[in-house]
């Protein structure tokens, strides 16, 4: 129980930071984002070990859907304010 909640909370924190570096300025915004989406996902193995697949997948799902809220949001606010 406590190793999934960690690896939902552990995604929701790394899917949101990744949607922040998305919206950066930086000259190649996604390469940065793919590069850090490899290395979130080569953290998550071997945090969660490879005997611990379930966890792994429900941190990727929750890094997608944080992601996925924070471009939504972005959107909206870009929205707003246009």
């Amino acid at each position: 129980m406590i190793i999934s909640l960690g690896s939902i909370g552990f995604g929701l924190m790394w899917g949101w930071l990744l949607g922040l570096v998305m919206r950066g300025k930086g000259k190649r915004p996604l390469t940065t984002t793919v590069a850090l989406l490899i290395a979130t996902t080569i953290l998550a193995a071997t945090h969660f070990g490879f005997g611990a697949l379930p966890a792994l997948i429900r941190f990727l799902i929750a890094a997608f859907l944080a992601l996925v809220i924070h471009i939504g949001w972005l959107q909206r606010l870009q929205n707003i304010n246009h």
